[in-house]
């Protein structure tokens, strides 16, 4: 068996600080993982629209995988805390609503890694009176306890895949364990930041 780079034509966004948009959340549910070591976890993606133009005229859009936690050494509170440029009051970190986060601006740090890939290194807020980037695409949001199915049909088959067996693992382990109720918080309608 032989493995090979068949890398395609396609050309990343260009690196650096681009101002963005968030235009999806997708819950995942439980993903079992393979590898040792490793727990399984509840996992979402993040979606971004950023203000570089692809070939076709079209933005760039980049998205980063989270497990959903909000644990101090959480990936997910670590670039919400960038994001908001303040750290979660111990009320907000008893139950925070993630959807908050379609449609808010913010500027990411993309880095190319080893391969080539453009990835988000870094997610922080606009600076004042920079004009905030507009989503181009639906908004959208898909929680699993709570199909959509336009949403769903929206994802690529991996992303679809995900979600059936999240859906699965998410169901068999409420059984035992009830899930947390999320707070509402009262927000700053002067704040850039809605969260």
């Amino acid at each position: 068996m032989l493995a090979s780079d068949k890398g395609g034509d396609f050309t990343p966004c260009a690196v650096g600080m681009h101002g963005a948009v968030c235009y999806g959340l997708i819950d995942l549910g439980i993903q079992v993982s393979t590898i040792a070591g490793y727990s399984d976890a509840h996992k979402i993606i993040l979606k971004w629209e950023i203000d570089d133009m692809m070939d076709n005229g079209k933005r760039f859009m980049i998205s980063k995988f989270f497990t959903l936690s909000l644990g101090t050494k959480a990936n997910l509170r670590q670039a919400l805390e960038s994001w908001r440029a303040k750290p979660f009051t111990k009320p907000e970190l008893d139950g925070f609503d993630i959807e908050v986060l379609v449609g808010v601006p913010c500027m990411l740090n993309i880095i190319h890694n080893e391969t080539g890939k453009a990835v988000i290194s870094a997610i922080t807020p606009l600076p004042k009176g920079m004009e905030r980037l507009q989503p181009e695409n639906k908004l959208e949001i898909y929680d699993i306890t709570k199909p959509n199915k336009e949403v769903y049909e929206n994802q690529s088959d991996r992303i679809k895949e995900m979600i059936d067996a999240g859906a699965l693992e998410l169901a068999r382990k409420a059984e035992s364990t009830p899930p947390p109720t999320p707070q509402t918080l009262e927000t700053d309608l002067d704040d850039q930041i809605p969260f």
